[in-house]
């Protein structure tokens, strides 16, 4: 990659002092660009990023009313936040807007015309850089198996834009991601970075090991993407995660960054023996018992101070929840139904051409049109996505948890019925179980009343298939860990489970990265919950 250099853009309307100001800043190897209006700036400030804006505070030096410059300060404060630093050019008769500059937005410094000296000017600038912009221009980035930023930020997604390759916005995210890094381990020398799976938040993951002037440091996750939502993460971590940290393993965020259009969030893994895996891959190749020690290291030790902090028990709308949470609607379900799943056919009914028989099913969005499933249950803290990707298993079977934009307070069986969900309906992959094995296996799960009776349900399916047999086996252990979760509950009644997982099993009829019969059998799994609760 070419030489970082610092980047500034010049917002001034006199041809004399762009001049003055950009042969300055290029004589100590800035990249500056100039322009001379607002309208100018903002499109410059779409197209690029910038370390440094040095504002005017009036764009027309000949009315003297003019204060174009604030109301441009105003929006890059909004904007950008700290991602960039500001510094105010003042002309005669503006110190009072200068002084509001200070009071009211975050300036950085200021520059008199009327004092302006060349090298007190170039000084100013290189202090800037020294101590208010927390980057390291000169950080090395070495990454793994041949990997390229551009590589790295394919189907990120930023402002509701996919990146696509061989785009404009690719190579724009491309450098934002480097400037990003440089600015996440600012006091960092050298970097190894390996890409790892990201979820189906259109953000990025990064295994980051970073290496100072004393040696190497230990190895960090870094999760990036478009800086609101990572700005939404980071404000979940520390009012939802960070209360409940403690002891040895545990996941800590330890810095937050911004460019102009990309967030990053650092964290670490605490207590992690050596590499870590993806929950998703562990699954593949571990057997029955490592996968539930695994999960009950999951919920007893990493999440497991959330659980335990339920509240009362109180009565609760649980689909109006579930659709607000997971952000969808049954209007919009169905048509994707009716668009995507071309082997479905829905009349009154759902018919499955894969099942070769004239078998129909109650149609599942139709039926719960209207109805409010109201059950008393507990609220506490919930990861809100555990999928396969999202959990980190090291090497002795502890669990650290990434990605916690969607982390708030929920429906205590939130989690288990969202991992249950993953485990059957993506972990259970599409050529592994054909719909009529999958069908089998979710008329014994759905058959269920009461949380007593899954003590009696170990031997109620059998299969000559492995995969199949592993699905049912751990998809039963979640659920007898949900029972454990609302043990102080003196219903029996397994019910809300049943909602919980029929909205997970929307969840991922909409996923439109699952093959087709992944996706069907999410969508019979409703079907068949929609009979159990008799709608």
């Amino acid at each position: 990659m070419e030489k970082r250099t610092g980047r500034i853009l010049v917002v001034e309307d006199r041809p004399r002092w762009q001049e003055v100001l950009s042969e300055n800043l290029q004589r100590d190897g800035f990249l500056v660009d100039t322009v001379s209006t607002s309208a100018q700036a903002r499109q410059c400030l779409q197209a690029n990023f910038y370390h440094l804006v040095i504002l005017d505070i009036r764009l027309d030096e000949t009315d003297q009313t003019n204060t174009e410059g604030m109301s441009l300060l105003d929006e890059l404060n909004a904007l950008l936040g700290t991602s960039v630093a500001i510094m105010m050019l003042s002309g005669y008769g503006t110190k009072e807007q200068m002084r509001e500059a200070f009071r009211n937005f975050k300036v950085t410094d200021f520059l008199e015309k009327q004092n302006f000296d060349n090298v007190k000017f170039r000084q100013q600038v290189q202090h800037v850089f020294a101590t208010e912009i927390p980057i390291n221009l000169d950080l090395n980035v070495y990454w793994h198996n041949g990997y390229r930023l551009k590589d790295v930020v394919v189907d990120l997604k930023v402002n509701q834009y996919r990146v696509e390759p061989d785009t404009p916005l690719q190579d724009q995210m491309a450098t934002e991601l480097d400037d990003l890094l440089c600015r996440l381990f600012n006091q960092a020398e050298q970097l190894i970075a390996r890409p790892l799976r990201p979820g189906h938040s259109g953000a990025g993951v990064l295994r980051i090991e970073p290496f100072f002037k004393g040696g190497g440091g230990q190895a960090v996750i870094v999760k990036f993407g478009d800086v609101r939502k990572i700005d939404e993460e980071y404000r979940n971590f520390q009012s939802h995660v960070q209360p409940f940290v403690g002891g040895g393993r545990r996941t800590a965020a330890l810095n937050l960054q911004r460019t102009a259009r990309l967030g990053g969030i650092v964290y670490s893994l605490l207590g992690a023996k050596g590499d870590q895996e993806h929950f998703g891959d562990f699954y593949q190749h571990a057997s029955i018992p490592d996968i539930k020690n695994v999960i009950n290291n999951l919920f007893r030790d990493t999440c497991g101070a959330w659980y335990a902090n339920p509240g009362r028990l109180q009565p609760q709308y649980l689909n109006a929840d579930y659709e607000t949470s997971m952000g969808f609607t049954l209007e919009r379900l169905k048509q994707i139904i009716h668009s995507e799943l071309k082997s479905v056919e829905v009349t009154d009914r759902l018919q499955f051409k894969q099942l070769n028989d004239d078998r129909s099913f109650k149609d599942p969005v139709a039926t719960l049109m209207g109805k409010h499933l109201v059950r008393p249950t507990y609220i506490c803290t919930t990861h809100g996505d555990l999928n396969g990707n999202n959990l980190l298993v090291d090497q002795v079977g502890q669990v650290w948890l990434i990605d916690f934009r969607h982390t708030k307070p929920s429906h205590i069986l939130r989690d288990v019925a969202n991992l249950d969900a993953v485990v059957r309906f993506q972990l259970l992959q599409a050529g592994e179980a054909s719909l009529a094995e999958r069908l089998a296996m979710e008329e014994c799960l759905s058959r269920i009343q009461r949380f007593s009776q899954l003590e009696q349900m170990t031997d109620d399916f059998t299969t000559d298939n492995p995969a199949l047999a592993k699905a049912y086996a751990i998809s039963l252990h979640l659920r007898r860990i949900a029972r454990r979760m609302v043990a102080q509950n003196p219903s029996d009644d397994f019910s809300e489970y049943h909602i919980a997982a029929l909205y997970q099993a929307f969840y991922h009829v909409r996923l439109s990265t699952l093959m087709p019969e992944q996706r069907e059998h999410a969508l019979l799994s409703a079907s068949l919950v929609v009979e159990q609760l008799d709608l």
